[in-house]
């Protein structure tokens, strides 16, 4: 199994909600592009499970700007399965 790169930086409370059960994970995260829901690929980022916000660190922004940049030109994205389980598990991208 591979390992979790680490984080470019360090966050003790949520900036939304000041949580402080803020966890560093890598996972799927459903974006809009235009009118689709897509999910993308895992990607390493800060969570608050409380109010849903995500943070990106530099090297993960990238990876999903060329993975957005990718789906925009309408190459086969996954679309998500099941129920979206809330905002939580919902961001939205800028188009």
């Amino acid at each position: 199994m591979k390992s979790i790169p680490k984080p470019q930086f360090r966050i003790a409370k949520c900036p939304m909600c000041d949580s402080t059960r803020i966890r560093w994970v890598c996972k799927r995260c459903v974006f809009e592009i235009g009118e689709r829901r897509v999910t993308s690929p895992r990607v390493p980022h800060w969570h608050c499970p409380d109010c849903g916000e995500r943070l990106f660190d530099g090297v993960s922004e990238e990876a999903l700007k060329r993975w957005r940049e990718s789906a925009s030109a309408n190459r086969p994205v996954r679309e998500p399965r099941g129920p979206l389980g809330g905002a939580a598990e919902f961001v939205k991208a800028e188009s």
